[in-house]
């Protein structure tokens, strides 16, 4: 039976590090340079009652395991990119393991598990997680999130309460990294009343420590929003009207199926993460293929799919609708990792059933035919992400216009609240893209800041005249 798994997996790993690979030497990209550090205890214990960041600039939320993460790796391996971005890689390439175990468990079908682990890894938002290391806590927030599932899983399977357990402390460890998790207790009861048939009363008597648990770090999040500065507006506040909550609601389901906008015009648009809809070919590529897939290998899947594949599939669509509903809150592009799974675990399923279509001989013509437009849709689907996944992977170089665009905004907004290890790192990514001017500015910088009489606010005000042209 191992036997069995060793060529998917291998070529899964396969995949994943050739995707991953150009990102080894991308060095530190936006907000790495503030993040990427040690912590202090003191921190690390702050962030556990208070805002996530010490400086309080950043976005707002209840994310303690952001620091932790930090603190632990940067002890384990240090500061050097380099290792950095092969512990990333590593951690995406468990990630693509454990969708791919996931889905053998749900389904017992290897191309399904095959499948799907690969679809993920190729869409287009993807790339944000693959080559900026400080998304490495999205990698980890997903691993924690499928080692949850897949233990809710094995509970529903096996009455085990150990399995419950860890199902319930992964999903705490999952919601201590960010808010996205939020409505996951959602998609458990889903797919435990929709696809298990189980017994409405004991689901949810099974789920209600993950609903408390919600609630409560829910709650937290918003007395440490409360208690943070009153000029603090990053993210916005959310429109409460109907229309404005459908409308991101929508936006957000759309752009987690059609992954396909990548980096548009960097010069003018500092965070390209924002555009979703069909706006360029490469976009209608990727709609209509998706559409076509459905409409031919979904139908192929309807009547032939396995029952647990069907049942994987209607898993697939529950986390989609109900992690969505925590992305629309604040939707970027690279905020679709979760939501993806969902995607995948629609797609994987259904790929694996028209495959499986196909191979059989003696069908009808008109059945081959739905077969062959199926798997050209998915090919084309999978073709349109992974030029988005290299667009967005390759304006991120060190020396492309995205990461020019990013350091002149570092420099402008964040050196004020940056120590002195950090900007060293910086000023190193600038000698390492040719930018010395740059990297003498910053060294000036760092010289004023560490004079003993010397505020970060004094150091600010003192070099307004230190901008940088790009």
């Amino acid at each position: 039976m191992i036997r069995n798994h060793v060529i998917p997996i291998s070529a899964l790993i396969a995949v994943v590090v050739f995707i991953t690979l150009p990102a080894l030497d991308y060095g530190y990209l936006l907000e790495d340079y503030m993040y990427l550090r040690s912590y202090s205890p003191g921190e690390i214990l702050r962030g556990f009652y208070s805002h996530w960041e010490p400086s309080q600039v950043e976005s707002k939320g209840y994310r303690p395991f952001h620091a932790v993460h930090y603190a632990l790796f940067h002890r384990l391996i240090g500061g050097d990119p380099v290792a950095n971005h092969i512990l990333k890689t590593a951690l995406m390439v468990v990630l693509a393991l454990m969708i791919y175990l996931l889905v053998w468990q749900c389904t017992k079908d290897l191309s399904a598990a095959f499948w799907s682990a690969l679809i993920y890894n190729c869409l287009g938002a993807n790339a944000w997680q693959a080559s900026w290391l400080n998304h490495r806590h999205h990698i980890l927030q997903g691993i924690l999130l499928l080692a949850s599932l897949i233990f809710y899983v094995r509970y529903l399977d096996r009455k085990s309460m150990f399995s419950w357990f860890l199902a319930f402390f992964f999903f705490l460890l999952t919601f201590l990294f960010k808010e996205e998790v939020a409505t996951f207790p959602l998609a458990l009861a889903a797919y435990a009343i929709l696809v298990r048939k189980e017994k409405i009363r004991s689901s949810l008597r099974a789920l209600l420590p993950f609903f408390l648990l919600a609630v409560f770090l829910v709650l937290m999040r918003g007395i440490v929003v409360k208690s943070m500065p009153a000029e603090n507006e990053f993210p916005p506040p959310v429109s409460t009207a109907p229309p404005d909550l459908a409308n991101e609601y929508g936006r957000s389901i759309f752009a987690t199926l059609v992954q396909t906008y990548g980096v548009r015009d960097p010069e003018n648009w500092d965070f390209p993460m924002y555009g979703s809809g069909l706006n360029y070919p490469r976009d209608y590529l990727g709609f209509f293929s998706l559409l076509g897939f459905f409409l031919f290998g979904g139908g192929l899947f309807f009547r032939e799919g396995s029952r647990r594949g069907k049942n994987t599939a209607a898993f697939g669509v529950s986390l989609l609708l109900f992690i969505s509903i925590i992305v629309s809150a604040w939707y970027r592009n690279n905020r679709l990792y979760l939501s993806s799974i969902g995607v995948a675990l629609i797609i994987g399923p259904i790929a694996a059933s028209t495959f499986r279509s196909l191979a059989r001989r003696g069908e009808r013509l008109l059945h081959a035919a739905g077969s062959v437009l199926a798997l050209v849709c998915f090919f084309a689907y999978l073709a349109a992400n992974l030029a988005s996944f290299f667009e967005i992977q390759r304006a991120l170089r060190p020396d492309e216009t995205l990461s020019r665009v990013w350091d002149r905004w570092v420099f402008e907004e964040y050196l004020p609240w940056m120590q002195p290890e950090q900007l060293e790192i910086f000023r190193e990514k600038l000698l390492i893209s040719d930018r010395e001017e740059w990297a003498a500015r910053v060294g000036i910088y760092t010289h004023l800041i560490q004079k003993n009489d010397q505020s970060p606010d004094r150091v600010d005000s003192r070099t307004n005249n230190l901008k940088i042209k790009p």
